[in-house]
């Protein structure tokens, strides 16, 4: 098994275990690779705030979900250590929201670093996020 045929294996894997989660908030994974993530999140109305325009924690999650699936792509598992979010514009009712995240930093010991940016249909930045990912040594798809 190659790594872009790994890297899929891991993706349906992680989507087995996260499909309740996935479901609740509308998050669909479009593209897995070696150290890339690609999911997507249409903004409902129940995600929306009193103004209209989707909470914040619901754009942490994508981000975390996305920068999760980035880094366990490489068929490490772990989870965030720290993570930073900046929001740049409000995503209302009804925008498609897509998420991309990239290891930025994997220099093989414990940790690596990550940076999502999270877009609109018309590729308007919403929100970006950078975070630090925890391994802890065990494989997702056991090869």
């Amino acid at each position: 098994m190659n790594q872009i045929e790994l890297a899929k294996a891991v993706g349906d894997r992680l989507c087995e275990g996260d499909q309740k989660l996935m479901e609740l908030l509308g998050i669909e994974l479009i593209e897995i690779a070696p150290g890339r993530s690609v999911n997507r999140l249409t903004v409902r109305d129940d995600l929306v705030n009193i103004a209209n325009v989707c909470q914040g924690g619901i754009l942490f999650s994508l981000a975390d979900h996305a920068l999760a699936y980035a880094c366990m792509s490489m068929n490490v598992a772990g989870a965030t250590l720290n993570a930073n979010m900046t929001y740049t514009r409000p995503a209302p009712l009804g925008d498609t929201l897509t998420a991309t995240a990239e290891v930025t930093f994997d220099g093989g010991g414990r940790t690596m670093t990550g940076r999502v940016e999270i877009v609109n249909q018309d590729g308007t930045i919403i929100a970006q996020m950078t975070g630090v990912w925890n391994k802890i040594q065990e494989q997702i798809v056991h090869v």
